[in-house]
């Protein structure tokens, strides 16, 4: 009778263990986690970034004008070069409402580039670029068509 009594004990200890499934207080339990499902994640932070390796940067545009085109100078018509006073001024038209600009140079024609140099036949555009957080500067030439 006392082993049979010893025995129930124990199936009762044993069901009741099983079915409220306790913690081991010294395992972390979200790691168990990811493990079970095969899948790490990432602490999010706010206000802060982890950031990436190096090998993974790529040129990023940098903002550091403010653009007096209301749309960048690809979408603009370059109509020519005209010159008032011994400066050389960028004359450009916006096709989609007629509206002229006349640029100088060290104008911002984006918020990443500037006029460096008007000539009477083509204009020079600095355009920077974060290079691996550098800063780098290229220079874009582009034709003024003289012909209309």
């Amino acid at each position: 009778m006392r082993a049979a009594l010893i025995v129930a004990i124990i199936v009762a200890l044993t069901a009741s263990a099983g079915a409220q499934e306790l913690a081991d207080p010294f395992v972390n339990q979200l790691k168990l986690k990811e493990k079970a499902s095969g899948v790490k994640k990432r602490p999010s932070f706010t206000g802060f970034s982890i950031p990436k390796s190096k090998s993974k940067r790529k040129n990023k545009k940098v903002k550091l004008f403010s653009s007096k085109l209301p749309q960048p100078l690809e979408l603009l018509k370059i109509d020519g070069v005209i010159e008032a006073g011994g400066v050389r001024l960028l004359v450009v038209t916006d096709p989609e409402t007629g509206q002229t600009f006349f640029l100088k140079e060290g104008d911002a024609v984006s918020e990443s580039e500037k006029i460096g140099e008007i000539l009477p036949d083509r204009v020079v555009i600095y355009r920077y670029k974060n290079l691996n957080g550098h800063l780098k500067k290229e220079v874009v030439t582009l034709k003024v068509d003289m012909e209309g």
